[in-house]
């Protein structure tokens, strides 16, 4: 797969779904049956183990089977994907990405470690070892508003100076705060922001008509509107 760069990041990216049986054992069958439907739908992109992945209940031996899933599925249809290689652990989370670094995904989507909040200079350091382990493969940043350490756009601006394989980071966009919006403006250079699209995809919606307030490409992350779509 063809690395992704910020300005090739956009539109809606589809994330998956772990498909369980009752006994909550992984259902390998309509895993493979899911990514096949969202390959169908003609999304901008697939991702695994976001939270609707549940990363931090999958074993690494479950971990490996989903990702080679993702991968030969994504590259036989050329459908641009991310594998979520995040982990609480940073230990775990670099032991994935060494891990799959051979399936050659377009980007890694990982979070900060998440025992104790981070410093600024700490998620350099983490990052920095990311992208030294990463074998020239993308990076892309979760940063969801239950981890412990919360980015501000600003931040974003210190991260990819430092971290030149960052090229994107998935976020809350604060209820739709348009203070938020124009920082996001001011800096995000250099990257595609992910944000959660079921709540901007309806008429209406104010950040969906100014596009003064979005850099381009603007990355709207529909996370659960294609899949209820099916």
């Amino acid at each position: 797969m063809k690395q992704l760069t910020y300005d090739k990041i956009y539109g809606n990216w589809a994330t998956l779904l772990l498909t369980t049986e009752n006994g909550g054992a992984i259902d390998y069958s309509k895993f493979s049956d899911e990514i096949d439907v969202l390959i169908a739908s003609r999304p901008n992109g697939i991702y695994s183990n976001g939270t609707a992945g549940e990363f931090y209940t999958q074993t690494e031996e479950e971990f490996d089977e989903i990702s080679e899933m993702v991968a030969g599925k994504c590259e036989k249809a050329e459908v641009p994907f991310q594998i979520g290689i995040s982990h609480m652990s940073p230990q775990i989370s670099l032991d994935r990405l060494i891990r799959t670094r051979h399936l050659n995904p377009g980007a890694f989507q990982l979070i900060l470690p998440d025992w104790f909040p981070v410093t600024l200079e700490e998620t350099v350091i983490f990052l920095q070892k990311m992208e030294a382990e990463s074998n020239g493969i993308s990076l892309v940043l979760y940063n969801p508003p239950h981890a412990k350490k919360q980015l501000a756009p600003e931040d974003w601006t210190v991260l990819k100076k430092q971290v030149p394989a960052l090229v994107g980071v998935k976020v809350s966009d604060q209820n739709g705060s348009v203070t938020w919006y124009r920082n996001m403006v001011e800096h995000s250079g250099g990257l595609s922001v992910f944000i959660p699209g079921h709540r901007h995809n309806k008429p209406g919606k104010k950040s969906l008509h100014y596009p003064e307030y979005f850099p381009w490409p603007f990355l709207y992350f529909f996370k659960g509107h294609v899949t209820a779509c099916c």
